[in-house]
C-alpha cells in the first residue's frame, strides 16, 4: 500500500507542467542520442518544477517507463501523472482532429486503465474496427502501411497516427462511474487543433464545441482571453456554466517533443498551481478555477518573509512536544471542544505580548516558556506585530469601544492624524485664550464700578455746574464794581483759564510718564503655552523654537524701544507746558490781576471755589473719558469672547469633514453632537430651586442644540449678560466668573464617529453584522501586513453571513496577510478554501495522542484525504485519517460544505 504522504505546511504555489512528451513520443519525436532517457530523467529531476503530466498519445507506455525510473529512487519528490493524449472527432477547419487530455489518478494500475479505458476506445477502418491496445493499433498500422510485417513498434506509431474517436463515444467511457474522482479532463482550445477549430468550420458545429467543453474539466492554453473568458470575467459566470456546464481553469504545459524544449515554457508564461503535489491537489484546481492556478512568469501571492511565520516550537513534557508549520495564506485550527486550539493560538499570541484580558490567561502565561516562533526570514524576533483578536474581542469592541476603534482607525492615516493634531492644538488654543480674555471681561468691569465709585466720590457733575454758575455770578457782582479794573481783571481771568488748561495737561503727562516707566520694564510678548512643538521632529522643533524666541525678543525690544521714545515725547511736552505756565506767572498783566484779587478777598475767595470746582469739572470729565474708554474695551472683549467662543463650531465642523473614510463598501462618516455636559455644568453652578433658573438653563442648552451660530451665540449673549447684570441665581459655592469662565471657554460639541455598511448604520446593525463590520474595520483600514490571529470570528454570525459575507471577506484578506485562525464553522474552513488546517487533539481514552501528549496536532490541506482506518482504535486518533476526512468528522456540516464548494461553479462529476 502507497505511503500517504501529508504536506504538512497545506497548499502552496508550485510550478507544474501537465503536458511533456517523453523519447520515443509518437508524434513528432525530437529527442535525439544515445543516452537520451538518462539525459531526460536527469533534465527533470534538475527542474523546479514539481509535478509533471508524462504525455503521449493513445498510449502510457512511456509514462510507465519514467515511472520505472521512480521506482528505482530517480525522481524523488516529483509526482509523475499519466495524461494521455487523444484526438476526437469532428475535426477543427485545418482538418484536425480536436486534441483532449485524459490524466488518471496515479493510483490506477495499468491493468485498470487498459481494461476500462483503452480497450473501450474503438475506431473504425476499412469496414474493421480497431481499439486502443498495442495489439491492435499495431494491426490499424499495419493496415494502413499495407505491410503485414511492418515493424510493431513502427506500425503502432501509424496506428496511433491514424486514430481518432468521435466525442460522443469518448464521454460514455468518461462517463463510466470506473472513473467517478479518478480521471481530470482537459481539451485544447487553440484554432489549429483545439476547440476553436470547430468555429472555421460551419456554423452546425457550435453544439459540438460546447458538448467538447462540458465533458472537460480545464482548457490548455494561456492565452489571457481564454483565461478570463472561462472564468466568466468576459460575459458572466451564469453564461459560461449554462453553456459549457462549469467555469474552466486554464493551464499551459511545455508541450516538449525534444530535450531543449523539457521544462521551458512558452514566453515563460509559467503555471502555477496552489495545491498538494497530488491528483487530489490537482483536483482543486477545478473547485477553485480562480484562486488555484496562475499563469505566470514568477510566484503568485508572495508575501515579504519578515509578514510570514514560518513555524512554531512547541516544546514541554507531557503538554506538547513538536513543529506545527504555518501556510503563508489563511491557516484554520479546527478540533472538538478542549482540545487546544485556542490554547495553541493565544500562546503564540503570548509570546508577542499581544494580550489583554483573556480566559486562562494564568494558564497560557505558564506556556510562554515553552512555545518558540521562527519568522519565514529565519528570525525568533518577538519585537515584530503581530495582530491578536481573542474570542468575543470583535463582539465587545461592537458593543462598547466602536467609538476608540473608528478614531484609532482615522488617525492611522497619517493625513488625518495631523489635521486631527492641529484640531486639538486650535482648541487647546481657543480655550486658554477664552480663559484669559474672560479673566480680562471681569477686570474691566471692576475697573468701570471702582471708576464710576470714583467719579461719584469726586463730584456730582450737574451739581458742579450749578455751583460754577452761582459762583461766577458772586464774581460778576464784585467784579462789576471795579470797572475800571475790568480790563485787568477780564485779562487775569483768560490767563488763569489758560493756567488751569496748562496745570491739567502738566498733571496728564506727569501720569502718564510715569505710567510708561512702569511699562518699560515689562515684557509684552511671551511664548503661549498651549501650543506645543513636541509632536514635530527635533531639528524642526529645534529650528522653530529658535525662531519664535527671536521674534518674541525682537518685537519686545521693538515695543521698549517705542515706548522709550513716548516717554522723550511726553517729557518734552512735559518741560514745554511747565516753562509756558511759569512764563505765564511771570506776564505783569497776570500779575496786576492776581494783585487785584489779592487786594480783595471776597472775589479772591470767589476765584479760588472757581479754580477748584473748575479743577474737579475737569477732573470728572477726565474720569468719563476714561471710564468711556474701559466700558468700549469691556464690550470689545465681550464680543471677542463670543467671536471666539463661536469658532469651536468652524473647528469642529472642519474636523468632521476631513475625519471621513472609505474602503469596499465600509463608510467612516463624522457629525458633530452637543455633548451631555453642558447641561450638567450649568446645573452644577445655578440653583435649580428657581422655575426661571431651570427655564434659563433650558433656553441655553436648546441654543447649542440647534447647532448654528446664530442660536448660541444668542444662548451666550444671554449668559453673559444675564450673570453681569447679576440677573443669576447660583449655588453656594458658585461665582458669576467661575460660571461663564467655565461655559464659554470649553467646546460643548464631540464628534460623533459612525459606520455604514450595506445601508446601515453600525448601531443599528444586528449583532453578527455588527461584528463582521468591525473585523472589516480592524483590518480593511490598516496598513499592517502583520500576520492576523483570530479566535473565532464568526461568533454572532449565521451560516448565511458566514457564507456571504464572512467567508468572501477572508478569502479576499488572505491575499494580503498571512491568516490564522481558530473556527467551528466548516464554511470559513472549506468555503474560504484555506490553504492549511490544523487538527488539534486532547488526550483521552477515547482519543490518543502519541505518548500521551496532552495536546497534539496535525496539519495539512484540504486536498489531503485518507480514508479513516476503523481498525485502528489502538493508533493515535489524528493519524487515523486524512485532513478533509478529520474536517468531515470535526466539523457539524462539513461533507455539505465540501459539496457545496465542489459544486458552486457547476462540478459535479468530481
Amino acid at each position: 500500500m502507497k505511503e500517504h504522504i501529508v504536506f504538512e505546511r497545506g497548499s502552496e504555489w508550485r510550478k507544474w507542467d501537465l503536458h511533456l512528451h517523453t523519447p520515443g513520443t509518437a508524434k513528432n519525436d525530437g529527442f535525439k542520442g544515445d543516452d537520451i532517457w538518462e539525459e531526460y530523467i536527469t533534465s527533470i529531476e534538475k527542474s523546479d518544477v514539481r509535478v509533471f503530466g508524462i504525455t503521449d498519445y493513445f498510449s502510457m507506455k512511456n509514462y510507465l517507463k519514467v515511472k520505472s525510473y521512480q521506482e528505482k529512487g530517480r525522481l524523488k519528490d516529483k509526482l509523475i501523472l499519466p495524461n494521455i493524449e487523444l484526438r476526437i472527432q469532428p475535426v477543427t477547419g485545418s482538418g484536425i482532429p480536436i486534441n483532449i487530455h485524459a490524466i488518471f489518478d496515479p493510483t490506477l494500475t495499468e491493468e485498470e486503465i487498459e481494461r476500462e479505458f483503452f480497450r473501450d476506445l474503438k475506431f473504425e477502418y476499412k469496414e474493421s474496427t480497431y481499439s486502443c491496445t498495442s495489439q491492435d493499433l499495431c494491426n490499424l498500422g499495419r493496415v494502413i502501411a499495407e505491410d503485414p510485417l511492418c515493424p510493431e513498434e513502427s506500425a503502432i506509431k501509424k496506428g496511433i497516427g491514424s486514430f481518432s474517436i468521435a466525442y460522443s463515444l469518448l464521454k460514455k467511457i468518461f462517463d463510466k462511474s470506473f472513473f467517478h474522482n479518478r480521471l481530470i479532463v482537459g481539451t485544447a482550445n487553440s484554432s489549429n487543433d483545439g476547440m476553436s477549430g470547430l468555429l472555421k468550420q460551419e456554423a452546425g458545429l457550435q453544439p459540438a464545441r460546447e458538448e467538447i467543453c462540458r465533458m472537460s474539466d480545464f482548457i490548455f492554453s494561456g492565452n489571457l482571453n481564454d483565461i478570463d473568458y472561462f472564468l466568466g470575467k468576459k460575459t458572466s459566470i451564469d453564461e459560461v456554466i449554462n453553456t459549457y456546464g462549469n467555469l474552466k481553469p486554464c493551464v499551459i504545459g511545455s508541450d516538449a517533443h525534444s530535450m531543449d524544449k523539457v521544462g521551458v515554457f512558452p514566453n515563460n508564461r509559467i503555471t502555477w498551481i496552489k495545491a498538494d503535489p497530488t491528483f487530489e491537489g490537482l483536483k482543486q484546481v477545478i473547485f477553485e478555477p480562480e484562486e488555484r492556478i496562475r499563469i505566470s512568469e514568477t510566484c503568485p501571492d508572495t508575501k515579504f518573509d519578515y509578514n510570514v511565520i514560518d513555524y512554531v516550537e512547541l516544546n514541554k513534557a507531557g503538554t506538547w512536544h513538536q513543529k506545527i508549520y504555518l501556510n503563508q495564506n489563511l491557516n484554520t485550527i479546527i478540533g472538538g471542544r478542549s482540545t487546544g486550539k485556542s490554547t495553541l493560538l493565544s500562546s503564540i499570541a503570548y509570546k508577542f505580548d499581544a494580550i489583554e484580558e483573556i480566559e486562562h490567561k494564568d494558564y497560557i502565561s505558564s506556556l510562554s516558556d515553552y512555545i518558540r516562533v521562527f519568522w519565514r526570514d529565519g528570525n525568533e524576533s518577538y519585537q515584530r506585530d503581530i495582530e491578536f483578536f481573542p474570542q468575543n474581542y470583535i463582539s465587545k469592541i461592537a458593543d462598547t469601544k466602536s467609538d476608540e476603534l473608528l478614531l484609532d482607525i482615522l488617525l492611522g492615516n497619517e493625513e488625518k492624524k495631523q489635521r486631527y493634531e492641529v484640531y486639538l492644538s486650535k482648541r487647546a488654543e481657543q480655550f486658554s485664550m477664552i480663559q484669559t480674555q474672560v479673566a480680562l471681561l471681569f477686570e474691566k468691569k471692576r475697573l468701570c464700578l471702582e471708576k464710576v465709585a470714583y467719579i461719584k466720590g469726586i463730584g456730582d457733575i450737574e451739581g458742579i455746574k450749578h455751583e460754577i454758575d452761582k459762583q461766577q455770578s458772586f464774581r460778576n457782582e464784585i467784579q462789576a464794581k471795579l470797572s475800571d479794573k475790568k480790563d485787568i481783571l477780564e485779562t487775569y481771568e483768560e490767563i488763569e483759564k489758560k493756567l488751569n488748561v496748562l496745570k491739567v495737561q502738566q498733571q496728564s503727562y506727569k501720569q502718564e510718564i510715569d505710567f510708561l516707566n512702569q511699562l518699560s520694564q515689562k515684557d509684552f510678548l511671551n511664548l503661549n503655552s498651549s501650543i506645543s512643538l513636541l509632536s514635530l521632529p527635533k531639528d524642526t522643533m529645534d529650528l522653530l523654537s529658535q525662531k519664535i524666541n527671536q521674534v518674541i525678543n525682537q518685537a519686545n525690544k521693538s515695543i521698549k524701544e517705542e515706548i522709550g521714545n513716548q516717554i522723550i515725547n511726553k517729557s518734552n511736552a512735559y518741560k514745554k507746558v511747565s516753562h509756558d505756565i511759569n512764563t505765564t506767572l511771570e506776564k505783569e498783566e497776570y500779575k496786576q490781576g492776581k494783585q487785584i484779587f489779592t487786594d480783595n478777598k471776597n472775589l479772591n475767595e470767589i476765584i479760588k471755589n472757581l479754580d477748584a470746582l473748575n479743577k474737579k469739572l475737569a477732573q470728572i470729565k477726565k474720569e468719563i473719558e476714561s471710564l468711556t474708554t474701559l466700558q468700549k474695551e469691556y464690550e470689545e472683549i465681550g464680543h471677542s469672547i463670543i467671536k471666539h467662543h463661536l469658532e469651536y463650531l468652524d473647528i469642529m465642523n472642519d474636523i468632521a469633514s476631513h475625519m471621513r473614510m472609505q474602503h469596499e463598501g465600509v463608510k467612516l462618516t463624522s457629525e458633530i453632537a452637543l455633548k451631555n455636559g453642558l447641561e450638567t455644568a450649568l446645573n452644577e453652578s445655578i440653583s435649580l430651586r428657581s422655575g426661571a433658573m431651570n427655564d434659563f438653563i433650558k433656553q441655553i442648552v436648546d441654543g447649542y442644540r440647534k447647532t448654528t451660530k446664530t442660536d448660541i451665540e444668542l444662548s451666550v449673549k444671554t449668559l453673559i449678560n444675564s450673570g453681569m447684570e447679576d440677573k443669576l441665581t447660583l449655588k453656594g459655592n458658585a461665582s458669576v466668573q467661575s460660571l461663564i469662565t467655565r461655559i464659554l471657554s470649553e467646546c460643548w460639541f464631540e464628534l460623533k464617529l459612525n459606520v455604514e455598511y450595506d445601508g446601515d448604520n453600525l448601531k443599528d446593525m444586528s449583532p453578527g453584522k455588527r461584528s463582521f463590520v468591525i473585523l472589516k474595520l480592524l483590518l480593511d483600514f490598516s496598513d499592517k501586513k502583520c500576520p492576523i490571529l483570530i479566535d473565532q470570528p464568526e461568533d454572532n454570525l449565521d451560516n448565511r453571513a458566514i457564507y456571504n459575507e464572512l467567508v468572501k471577506y477572508i478569502r479576499s484578506k488572505k491575499k494580503e496577510r498571512q491568516i490564522i485562525l481558530v473556527t467551528h464553522n466548516p464554511n470559513i474552513v472549506v468555503g474560504a478554501d484555506a490553504e492549511e488546517i490544523i487538527i488539534a487533539n486532547q488526550n483521552g481514552k477515547n482519543s490518543p495522542n502519541r505518548d500521551s501528549i496532552k495536546f497534539e496536532y496535525v496539519s495539512g490541506s484540504i486536498e489531503n484525504r485518507k480514508a479513516k482506518d476503523i481498525n485502528g482504535t489502538d493508533s493515535p486518533i489524528l493519524q487515523r485519517c486524512g485532513i478533509r476526512e478529520h474536517v468531515c468528522d470535526i466539523l457539524e456540516g462539513g461533507e455539505i460544505a465540501f459539496k457545496h464548494r465542489e459544486h458552486k461553479y457547476g462540478f459535479h462529476n468530481l
